[in-house]
């Protein structure tokens, strides 16, 4: 028990300066090739609804390190989970990579669950594309967060979509939602990259299961 204690304040001293600052980690869906035939559909549009606050009440609503950023969408649109300290205080925040946002990584997740499907996901040039059934979606939520605990912290991931559009998925489905967990005795950011990837194969796999597959 002793060794145990001492290796938990250990990890938790090395660890604690990455708590308190921003950290950036790559988040990217598998790539899926289209399948070899298939009704042909475009994803025209993710819009990122998520509201940002400044001191919310709960840990997994969204917000930010720096409270000026909450309305800067150069920022939010990256923003993906905020760490806490053994007390629940709010620490530093996890954003994807200055090339990705939110709404493009749920477009993977999306195309992705089209193409398990059996649909032909088009790109825009793609001979076809302009006929092809438009579809959107709005991400309502998308986001992680920290549940310390006396001797291991877990990390939470979930995701809520509405689909819109000519989306093949009978209306009552088209709300989607997604919830991933991970484990271990510190919140490295090798846990939250666990946390995000089996959330985005999660989010896949939900929307997948949503529609009707052809």
């Amino acid at each position: 028990m002793l060794v145990r204690i001492v290796m938990v304040l250990c990890l938790g001293l090395l660890a604690s300066g990455c708590a308190v600052s921003r950290s950036v980690i790559d988040v990217a869906a598998p790539e899926i090739a289209n399948p070899a035939a298939g009704v042909a559909v475009k994803v025209t549009e993710v819009r990122d609804r998520r509201a940002f606050q400044i001191d919310p009440p709960q840990p997994s609503i969204p917000s930010l390190k720096n409270e000026e950023q909450t309305g800067d969408p150069a920022i939010t649109s990256r923003a993906i989970a905020r760490k806490r300290n053994t007390y629940g205080m709010a620490l530093g925040d996890i954003l994807l990579p200055p090339e990705k946002s939110v709404a493009g990584l749920t477009r993977s997740a999306l195309e992705n669950a089209l193409r398990n499907a059996g649909y032909t996901v088009l790109s825009q040039g793609d001979p076809g594309y302009d006929s092809a059934p438009a579809l959107t979606a709005d991400i309502r939520k998308f986001w992680g967060w920290m549940n310390p605990g006396a001797w291991e912290i877990t990390v939470t991931f979930e995701a809520d979509l509405k689909l819109e559009g000519d989306w093949p998925v009978a209306p009552p489905n088209r709300e989607i939602y997604s919830r991933s967990t991970a484990s271990s005795m510190v919140g490295t950011e090798s846990l939250w990259k666990e946390l995000f990837d089996k959330g985005i194969a999660d989010l896949t796999e939900q929307v997948t299961a949503a529609i009707q597959k052809r």
